[in-house]
Formats: C-alpha cells, structure tokens, sequence
C-alpha cells in the first residue's frame, strides 16, 4: 500500500496543475524512504587481498577472501582467510570496531599461530573488549 503525506500529496497537485496547464505530464511520486539493499555476501574490496564485516555474534557479514568466522569465546573470533599466498605471520592485517561496538571498544589482532584457532596459519585471531573486560563486538577486518 502506497501511503502518501497530505503536505506533499498538496505540493504535488498544485505543482502538477502549473505544469498540466502548461501542456506537459505530470507524475504523483510517493513520499517514503528507498528500499535498504539486501545484506551481500560478497564484500567489494579490490585493492584488499581479504576482508571481512563481522557481527557481535560472529555472523560474517561480508567477506572477500574469507571462508568462515567462529566465535571461540566472549570477544575471541578466529577468521579464517582462503586469500592465495596467506599466512598470518607474514601478513598486513587490519582491524576496527564497527559503529555499532562501545564506545572505547579494545581491538586486538594476533600476527602469529594461534591455539584457540587451530595453530593455522590461515586463521586470525582477533580479541575485543571494553575496558579490561572481553565483551563481544562487531568489527572490520582488512588484509592487504
């Protein structure tokens, strides 16, 4: 159902009749937001070898270059990385609380072979906080 709001319905009509007047076709456009897009499983990053949004719980979001993330812990996620050639203790890794993270938010990446991930050297570990404390958060993860 298309609701229209009264003051632009008006503005429309009154505007429709100057041009209707002066021998052109006028269109009623309905005032609401455009639709949001649909979530993409697939993040557009063309300059990074992987990248990955990752929610609070976990959920990959987006990713390029990324198989999976498990959640290990309260804020301990392993992400996974399938890029060609990678491998955590050589890599350039990047990583930042999303908007949605506290205020204060602690982010931390590991650059080695992590247990809690399987001593993979596919797999990142990453730790997030507030204050001293773990706490689950959303977070931005890039490898160039």
């Amino acid at each position: 159902m298309t609701v229209f709001r009264k003051s632009r319905v008006v503005a429309v009509a009154a505007g429709a009749a100057v041009v209707l007047a002066a021998g052109a076709v006028a269109v009623a456009v309905p005032d609401r937001a455009p639709a949001a897009p649909a979530a993409a499983p697939v993040a557009v990053a063309p300059y990074a070898r992987a990248a990955a949004v990752v929610d609070a719980a976990g959920k990959l979001i987006r990713g390029k270059g990324v198989t999976s993330v498990q959640r290990k812990g309260v804020g301990e996620y392993c992400v996974n990385v399938s890029a060609s050639g990678f491998n955590v203790t050589t890599a350039v890794i990047l990583v930042s609380p999303n908007l949605s993270a506290d205020r204060n938010s602690i982010i931390e990446v590991a650059r080695s072979k992590q247990s809690v991930c399987g001593s993979s050297a596919s797999s990142v570990l990453v730790r997030t906080a507030k204050g001293p404390a773990r706490k689950n958060q959303a977070f931005t993860m890039i490898v160039v």
